[in-house]
């Protein structure tokens, strides 16, 4: 009796580890307006600490000038939400 609440206590396990190891990839998106040049140093080091300890999640950094009218567009454009159905 105990072999088989054992043998099924592995299996559980195994199928539980296997299942967190296939999860997919992410990648967020983090908009700032205009920290660019003066806190990317900062900002990547946020970013590639986040990232360390959060594997599986990738930060991909946009940061929008204001004097970029396509900045702006594309921000208006992006920041629209979305249906997920």
């Amino acid at each position: 009796m105990q072999r088989v609440v054992l043998l099924t206590l592995i299996l559980l396990l195994a199928a539980f580890f296997a299942g967190a190891a296939a999860a997919p990839d992410v990648t967020l998106e983090f908009w700032t307006i205009s920290l660019q040049p003066f806190f990317t140093d900062y900002v990547n080091g946020m970013i590639a600490t986040y990232e360390r300890t959060h594997p599986g999640i990738r930060i991909r950094w946009v940061d929008v000038q204001p004097s970029s009218r396509s900045g702006w567009r594309r921000w208006r454009a992006e920041s629209r939400p979305t249906s997920s159905t």
